[in-house]
């Protein structure tokens, strides 16, 4: 759409070389590109930019990346990633540089996916937020091997397995489950195939079929091992908690419009499953919240004056030279959105062995915070999730009036 299309002339000249017009017998006009508008907001997009720049100068990772997403239509309003490249010189930057990590780095999320576990259990009817496991002090031996909690931890509720991110009770959660009901939970989730965004390079991951598990592999799967992910999956299926159990498709295609003015294409939301029911998701919405709250991983999360959900991550990094997880390498992140009530956007930040500091919410809890701070501000989202004003002609901005009215009529 952007390129268009060559025109063409066919004609004679004269020895001179000039055309003799006379003797021209086609003559078709190029026909210029169409313009492509994007969900993509340039002031999210550099608030995430200037919060990854502080997390990179502070805890100097191989990488990170974040994402802001409108919950209700699946629009992306921020997609950065670090290292960046100057695109008027991409021919010099390494191949690294230039991946859409967003999109294209899979790994291994941690403890995030507690979350979808956990919903997909109580959309089941499996657990209830109030029931009781036994933690085992932080350490468990299941399948012959030891399972540990960075703090040890005896009879826990669901809510506070969430909470403190327990992931013997994870697992515990996961084996009642069964595998077959576990796996089903991921992969309506949208693990394991590519979210469908409109962007080349996109991965879908790993989700193995539950033929191929051991007897550990769902206690694993449940803390976020033995899966690998992308950064849009990941937000992408937080967003479908947060908007009522209803997955979107993400998009970044706002509309492309021709030469002429012409709209060629302007996509729809786009509803793409139902993971869980609307009872199970309002209720993970007030459980993820009690994560940013004192006592849970997530408090550098916490914006004053909003209810902020979220789910901390980290997880050891694979060792693919020898096999087994590094020791001393971890990808932490933070995933979250708000306002928990009525949630506008979702954000999820990741970092790459991050330095001096490998739990996500010490490295990407504030890095999260940061971007939530500025977003809600400049797009007058209230506590509330209303837009508190709409500013007419203001067409890139996603909660216009009119749709507001429709999402808040009921």
């Amino acid at each position: 759409y952007l390129q268009g299309s060559a025109g063409l002339r066919i004609s004679q000249k004269d020895g001179l070389r000039r055309e003799i017009y006379s003797r021209r017998t086609v003559d078709i006009e190029p026909e210029p590109g169409a313009d492509v508008y994007l969900t993509i907001d340039q002031q999210v997009q550099y608030f995430a930019e200037k919060a990854l720049d502080q997390l990179v100068a502070k805890y100097q990772p191989q990488g990170a990346w974040a994402i802001v997403q409108n919950i209700r239509t699946g629009a992306i309003l921020a997609m950065a990633s670090w290292p960046t490249f100057d695109p008027n010189r991409f021919g010099s930057a390494p191949a690294e540089w230039i991946r859409n990590r967003a999109i294209g780095y899979t790994y291994e999320p941690g403890s995030v996916m507690k979350a979808m576990v956990i919903a997909s259990a109580l959309d089941a009817g499996i657990v209830g937020a109030q029931d009781v496991f036994d933690c085992e002090n932080g350490r468990w031996i299941y399948g012959g091997k030891a399972l540990h909690d960075s703090h040890g931890e005896g009879l826990l509720t669901v809510a506070d397995i969430l909470k403190k991110s327990s992931n013997i009770g994870a697992a515990k959660i996961a084996l009642r489950m069964g595998n077959e009901k576990l796996y089903q939970g991921l992969r309506d989730f949208g693990f394991g195939t590519r979210t469908g965004l409109d962007l080349p390079g996109e991965e879908g991951g790993i989700l193995w079929n539950p033929k191929s598990w051991s007897k550990i592999s769902a206690t694993r799967l449940a803390m976020g091992h033995e899966i690998n992910v992308t950064a849009m999956q990941m937000v992408s299926a937080l967003s479908a908690i947060a908007n009522d159990g209803v997955r979107m498709r993400p998009r970044l295609i706002q509309r492309v419009v021709d030469a002429d003015g012409e709209t060629l294409i302007e996509p729809l939301p786009e509803e793409m499953g139902r993971p869980i029911g609307p009872q199970a998701a309002r209720e993970m919405r007030h459980l993820l919240a009690r994560v940013t709250q004192p006592g849970g991983t997530g408090t550098k999360a916490a914006l004053q004056g909003y209810l902020v959900a979220g789910k901390t991550g980290t997880a050891q990094k694979v060792n693919l030279e020898e096999g087994g997880y590094y020791k001393d390498k971890y990808i932490a992140s933070f995933a979250g959105f708000l306002p928990v009530e009525n949630p506008a956007i979702s954000i999820m930040v990741v970092a790459d062995d991050p330095q001096g500091a490998h739990y996500g919410g010490t490295v990407c809890a504030p890095a999260f915070k940061t971007i939530a701070d500025q977003t809600v501000r400049y797009l007058r989202i209230s506590p509330q999730g209303f837009p508190v004003e709409y500013v007419s002609g203001l067409e890139s901005n996603p909660f216009k009036e009119e749709s507001a009215r429709e999402n808040y009529a009921e």
